[in-house]
């Protein structure tokens, strides 16, 4: 069971970025800031090392610490041989991409209001010092939003696909020049404001200060970018 649980606590490491050291066994995950969505990316790794699949909803109601979690996959992994075959992959229909259910989960809360909405979005702010083409960087954008697809992708309307835009319907760069007073509030504003639930749900802002000094603000939702993939 100590393996087990060892290698447990590194997967939960990996994905949610807490170091493998912090991550008390007897405490519940979720006073641990380890959500619904991070442990959608857990148990993504698990599935793939381990070959089972544990319940989320199971995770929090009954198996909610890590050493409650270890016991529970001892269990899966005794019952292996019965567990059911996972679903199929999603195939892309067109330009749309049928979501699972944590997908539809999170939009319906992210549609509740846009202060709902916003709550999703994963921001990530770059200083960025000296000469600064910004030009070059705006092409930077459009062709990582080119290559992939959920930067350039939106909700369809019933919350059961992903809409995924043509790559040259990526997210463009917003520059705007800004007083080194006003930075703070303009970046609150723009991590805050609302990205779901129809429109685009990838943003990137160009906030410069200086002839030579700016921010770099992006910002996607949840619904397409997580924590370590942004």
């Amino acid at each position: 069971m100590q393996g087990l649980q060892e290698r447990l606590i590194r997967i939960f490491a990996e994905t949610t970025g807490f170091p493998a050291g912090e991550i008390p066994v007897d405490r519940p995950l979720l006073e641990l800031g380890i959500g619904s969505l991070a442990l959608v990316d857990a148990f993504r790794v698990i599935q793939e090392q381990f070959g089972v699949r544990p319940s989320i909803r199971r995770v929090f109601e009954e198996f909610s610490t890590v050493e409650l979690f270890t016991g529970y996959m001892e269990e899966l992994l005794k019952n292996r041989s019965e567990a059911p075959a996972p679903p199929p992959v999603r195939r892309m229909e067109g330009d749309r991409l049928p979501v699972g259910a944590a997908w539809r989960h999170l939009w319906f809360l992210a549609s509740y209001s846009e202060g709902a909405s916003a709550a999703y979005n994963e921001p990530a702010v770059i200083a960025l010092n000296g000469p600064l083409d910004a030009g070059a960087l705006s092409l930077a954008v459009r062709r990582v939003a080119a290559r992939h697809e959920g930067l350039r992708a939106r909700m369809q309307e019933d919350g059961m696909c992903l809409v995924i835009g043509a790559a040259e319907e990526g997210p463009g760069l917003e520059v705007s020049e800004v007083a080194e007073g006003e930075l703070a509030d303009r970046l609150a504003a723009i991590c805050g404001q609302a990205l779901a639930p129809h429109g685009a749900l990838f943003r990137a802002h160009l906030l410069r200060t200086a002839e030579d000094q700016a921010v770099l603000a992006l910002v996607g939702h949840g619904l397409v970018v997580d924590r370590p993939s942004l």
